[in-house]
């Protein structure tokens, strides 16, 4: 009778622990799926950021490009001043232009190619020709607006 009513002690200890440790493996299962939840919301968030400080970027730069083209034809110390200023601005948020000149090699991470033209020997292959759009990128490195130019064939 004492075996009997050890067994049934040990039968629901041993059903007691296993109820234990699958309680912990859900338990840890579960602090494992918040913790990714919160990395990916963390993630989302930075990216949402990224995006709506990039598309304002990029709409503050047209009004920059415009600037430059006006003072191209009219020679206006007014309007010098304010794109000192808005260029002054740009900077202290990290916005730099890419580096894109005639002649340099032609790379599809941060240029687009309007239009490919036959080059003057097999120097001007795969060459920036001409800059028609100035790019820019952010202090992180990550490309806003892609520089549009002319590829040599």
């Amino acid at each position: 009778m004492k075996k009997e009513k050890n067994k049934e002690t040990d039968k629901k200890i041993q059903e007691l622990e296993d109820k234990v440790k699958e309680a912990e493996e859900m338990r840890l299962r579960a602090l494992a799926d918040y913790q990714n939840l919160q990395r990916r919301t963390i993630k989302e968030k930075e990216e949402l950021s990224y995006l709506l400080v990039a598309s304002l970027i990029h709409q503050v730069i047209e009004v920059k490009e415009d600037l430059e083209r006006f003072l191209e034809n009219e020679k206006n110390e007014g309007i010098k001043s304010i794109l000192d200023k808005l260029n002054s601005v740009l900077a202290e948020r990290g916005v730099e232009e890419l580096e894109v000149q005639p002649g340099n090699d032609f790379n599809p991470e941060f240029m687009e190619a309007i239009t490919a033209l036959e080059g003057k020997g097999d120097n001007k292959r795969n060459k920036v020709i001409e800059l028609i759009q100035k790019g820019y990128k952010l202090e992180a490195g990550k490309v806003i607006r892609n520089a549009k130019v002319i590829v040599g064939k």
